[in-house]
């Protein structure tokens, strides 16, 4: 039997966080910091990166700020340089890059290029993250671990959506090829699925009644948070999830679970 864990569960561990805007990306630096780990803190807002890394200062882990373009290779690769540079290591990558689901078209009367960008935001940072932190990963001969986030909207189809669920469900099936590709290294690939979080681009796209009315949708009968999104990251992120890799983690509240269409049987529905 392994031993049991003790201490933080990311002591002297050393986490790049791409996309670290108010939400869930303050939120992961917080959950990742608050458990052991330094964070490094990658943005293309300076401001935001500058707010996340004192969020882990507050828990009294080391951090940087760092101000850079996710779909931009070089900026990447400069990260995780200065990540090993001021932390001591890479051992974590998180993206949390993605742009939301907006109000859309369908396919015949959508933009070329809103359909490219919202492709190359969900889809690049990814792809480029593994590029530069694989190899520094292996090179410290401990493994490491990643964990991206995708969207339960590349699990089912969303009309007016399509760029947004193709380029979810590519980085899903990307975490689950790179996890065979370098599982025998050590390194994990994961991605968690969000469905409603409550986050402050919630409130300013949407009124308390839509809001009502989505929560309504829920099993759960609530939105979801970023800390519970934090949360799972943790998880797969950290040594809890040390068996787990190549698969997507739905943190919706049970909405995936939900047969969609008016089940006359179920009573407690038209509660």
């Amino acid at each position: 039997m392994d031993a049991p864990m003790t201490g933080l569960a990311l002591d002297g561990r050393a986490a790049l966080v791409i996309g670290t805007g108010a939400g869930m990306g303050q939120a992961t630096v917080a959950a990742l910091a608050g458990a052991g780990a330094g964070v490094a803190c990658l943005d293309i807002d300076p401001a935001a990166a500058t707010a996340a890394a004192a969020i882990a200062e507050r828990s009294g882990r080391r951090s940087v700020s760092l101000a850079g373009d996710a779909t931009r290779a070089g900026d990447v690769a400069s990260a995780v340089a200065e990540t090993r540079r001021a932390l001591g290591s890479i051992d974590i990558v998180v993206g949390v890059v993605g742009d939301g689901a907006k109000r859309g078209a369908r396919l015949l009367d959508s933009d070329e290029a809103a359909w490219d960008r919202i492709v190359e935001i969900s889809l690049k940072p990814a792809v480029n993250a593994a590029r530069a932190a694989v190899g520094p990963m292996m090179e410290q001969g401990r493994g490491g671990a990643f964990v991206f986030i995708s969207s339960i909207g590349g699990l089912s189809g969303l009309p007016g959506q399509a760029p947004y669920s193709a380029a979810k469900a590519g980085l899903m099936s990307l975490v689950r090829t790179l996890a065979l590709e370098y599982g025998m290294e050590g390194i994990r690939f994961n991605a968690v699925a969000p469905g409603i979080i409550h986050t402050p681009e919630i409130d300013r796209i949407s009124t308390p009644e839509h809001r009502a009315l989505q929560e309504r949708l829920v099993p759960l009968r609530r939105m979801g948070s970023p800390d519970d999104v934090a949360r799972a990251i943790l998880f797969l992120a950290s040594d809890l999830g040390g068996y787990v890799t190549g698969q997507t983690l739905c943190v919706d509240g049970g909405v995936t679970a939900k047969y969609q269409l008016p089940a006359f049987w179920a009573d407690w529905e038209r509660d």
